[in-house]
């Protein structure tokens, strides 16, 4: 599933997930009103990529059957990241009095996410084995039908068409 670019979206969601953990990781550092301002910028655009990509990217990944289950789960986890994130946070900094090392370990998170979502492969749709697996096909000819049957031993597809009297050969 390639974008209009040849981005597949997948990827795109892996690099605004990239690009919160270095705004993350900046943020402690910056010290100049300007410099935060810019890099908020760079993380709302990080933002409204990776949120306007979560059902696309479910459906490349668990397919159209189970996409409506694989968002519901990526918008838990999710959730619970951003519940236990404030506290553990206030936590850290009542323990060292510095709000640096929240911002590092949300980075080191979200670098983590980037790297186990540029793990997941997604999912082979049936209609695209299909017209791999047919245009790697032989035909039979059996009566008033044609029986397209897959050279690969490991995939079996067949289909069954009506003969015709002018034939597209494959």
């Amino acid at each position: 599933t390639q974008s209009t670019w040849g981005v597949s979206r997948t990827r795109l969601q892996q690099l605004c997930t990239a690009l919160f953990a270095l705004v993350y990781c900046f943020l402690p550092q910056s010290g100049n009103i300007y410099v935060i301002a810019g890099l908020c910028g760079i993380f709302g655009l990080a933002d409204g990529g990776f949120v306007t990509l979560m059902g696309p990217v479910a459906y490349d990944i668990v397919g159209s059957r189970g996409a409506s289950q694989g968002l519901g789960y990526a918008l838990l986890v999710m959730s619970g990241c951003m519940v236990a994130g404030s506290p553990f946070a206030g936590r850290i900094y009542d323990e060292t009095n510095s709000l640096s090392i929240p911002f590092y370990i949300a980075s080191g998170t979200a670098f983590v996410g980037s790297l186990v979502a540029f793990l997941a492969r997604p999912k082979t749709t049936v209609s695209k084995r299909v017209k791999i697996e047919m245009s790697k096909s032989r035909a039979e000819n059996i009566g008033s039908s044609q029986i397209l049957k897959s050279e690969n031993p490991d995939i079996k597809i067949s289909l069954v068409m009506p003969k015709r009297e002018s034939q597209i050969s494959i």
